[in-house]
């Protein structure tokens, strides 16, 4: 099951985040720094007693994506 549009507004810091996105005129790939990773690998240390090599973790533009990139994995 997915997500749906919701029947509400969006929070006006939201939409001024965006608008400032958009006006940036650059939409290429952006870049996510290592506390990024470092905190996803903390997180599920502390979390789950895991411990993930960040080099084995990747983005997805999306739940779905990434689930479908799992399964055909």
């Amino acid at each position: 099951m997915g997500t749906a549009d919701q029947d509400f507004r969006v929070a006006p810091a939201i939409t001024r985040a965006l608008e400032r996105r958009i006006h940036h005129e650059n939409h290429g790939y952006l870049t996510r720094p290592q506390y990024y990773l470092d905190s996803i690998v903390d997180w599920n240390r502390r979390r789950h007693g895991l411990h993930i090599d960040p080099d084995t973790l990747l983005h997805s533009d999306g739940m779905h994506p990434a689930l479908i990139a799992t399964l055909r994995a």
